[in-house]
Formats: structure tokens, C-alpha cells, sequence
């Protein structure tokens, strides 16, 4: 198992989508943008994908010897409505699962995520 934490600051992305376009095409799918814009307020959910993401490459780095990059990870939705980790591209091997938990308020976005290799056993003292 693997486990990541992220918190950021909406003023972040506030600033960022006044100085750089590149940094929202370079970071989010278009349909992670897509999601967000629709929106009253974008940036909450900006920072929260942001951090969502942050969390699974941190979570999901420690487990696969592939090379894991942000934009590979992509924020989507079930049918009821929680979000999940979509990994884009190659999967990693072992193929892992991440699970993940959005929070964000007007200031501060957090994530946490939890990946995991289905199958995989846990070493007993490691409960």
C-alpha cells in the first residue's frame, strides 16, 4: 500500500490562471477542466483535482517502477458522484487502485489518497 497527502491554497490557481494558460493544459485533462469551469467558482475544484492528484503520485509513486506522471492521473466521477483515480496512458505495473478523498473550501483544497495492488497480501505487524 501506498499512501499520499496534499493541501493547497486556491489563490494559487486564482494567480496562476491570470499569468499562465499553459499550466492548466499542461495539469488537467479536458474534461477535468471541462468539469471545473462549469463551476461558478473554478479554482476550488482546480486546487482540489490539483491536490487530489498530488496525493495519488504520492501514494502510487513508492509501488510502480514506471515513470508516474501528474497528468496521467485524472479526477473523475462515479455514478454516484464520489471522485477516483483514473490513470491515463501505460499502466503501472502492478496495476494499482487509488482510492482518494476531496476536500476544499473557498481557501484550501486537501486530498488524500490510498493506493492499492489488488490481490497484494499485508505482511503481518503492517495491518
Amino acid at each position: 500500500m501506498g499512501v499520499g497527502i496534499d493541501v493547497e491554497r486556491v489563490v494559487r490557481f486564482r494567480k496562476i490562471a491570470r499569468t499562465s494558460r499553459l499550466f492548466f493544459s499542461r495539469t488537467f485533462t479536458d474534461a477535468e477542466r471541462e468539469y471545473c469551469m462549469s463551476k461558478a467558482d473554478p479554482y476550488p475544484h482546480f486546487a482540489g483535482f490539483f491536490a487530489a492528484k498530488e496525493a495519488a503520485y504520492k501514494a502510487a509513486g513508492g509501488l510502480s517502477k514506471a515513470r508516474l506522471s501528474m497528468t496521467k492521473f485524472e479526477v473523475v466521477h462515479g455514478r454516484d458522484g464520489a471522485p477516483r483515480i483514473r490513470y491515463n496512458g501505460t499502466e503501472p505495473e502492478p496495476k494499482l487502485v487509488v482510492k482518494i478523498s476531496i476536500s476544499h473550501t473557498t481557501e484550501e483544497a486537501a486530498a488524500i489518497a490510498l493506493a492499492l495492488i489488488p490481490g497484494a497480501l499485508i505482511a503481518p505487524g503492517h495491518e
